[in-house]
């Protein structure tokens, strides 16, 4: 059995915004700021968000790329973290095609296998959600990967910021929450032990931190 893996999200952890919703408010604003009302009052799942943005956005493939380099920042912090802390995956309720045209703007290079995420296809302008094997009402069941992945590590890091992350974040040995976000306060809210960043700069530290605590 290994000893440790990072199990990270995308979407405002390792970004600055949420990459989908970035879209949505861009080509389909009134639409979207609806969907985020609704999903905050829990009458739309994130599955269900997610896929509405998506299908009406109505834009190439290209036009979707060029809205995220323009509008989407990635920490700069984590290209380092990744290189010191190299084993992970980043786990996302999102899209594949979000993450790595976002990562190759920014020059980090991550193997598309360390990727679990949802998918995109692009015909034309027009575009669909394709889910991923592991589905929930979250977009994605980071709670069955977490549970998967602890039968082959020792020590299961997750490391998140919102609404999709509640579940799999409870499942974790260890949990890293983005500083007064919404994980941090569902954590504080259930009683969920957790530790709190800023940045990756600074969870850099708090992970070298907790391995010399475990001894790794």
């Amino acid at each position: 059995m290994e000893k440790i893996l990072f199990l990270i999200d995308f979407d405002g952890t390792i970004t600055d915004v949420d990459s989908t919703t970035t879209i949505g408010r861009t080509v389909i604003k009134d639409i979207t700021e609806d969907l985020v009302i609704k999903l905050r009052e829990g009458k739309v799942t994130i599955r269900e968000y997610m896929g509405t943005i998506v299908s009406k956005a109505n834009i190439t493939k290209e036009q979707y790329k060029d809205i995220l380099t323009s509008k989407v920042g990635i920490d700069k912090g984590f290209k380092k973290f990744i290189e010191k802390y190299d084993n992970f995956y980043i786990i996302s309720s999102g899209f594949d095609v979000n993450i790595l045209t976002l990562l190759e703007y920014n020059d980090i290079k991550v193997d598309p296998e360390r990727i679990i995420s949802n998918y995109v296809v692009f015909d034309g302008a027009s575009s669909k959600m394709v889910l991923n094997k592991y589905n929930s009402e979250n977009a994605l069941d980071k709670e069955r990967y977490v549970r998967e992945f602890g039968e082959k590590y020792q020590t299961v890091v997750f490391i998140g910021d919102s609404y999709s992350d509640f579940k799999g974040a409870q499942a974790a040995d260890y949990v890293f929450a983005l500083k007064d976000k919404r994980l941090a306060r569902h954590c504080d809210l259930h009683n969920v032990p957790y530790i709190p960043f800023e940045n990756f700069d600074d969870l850099y530290i708090k992970v070298e931190e907790l391995l010399n605590k475990l001894g790794y």
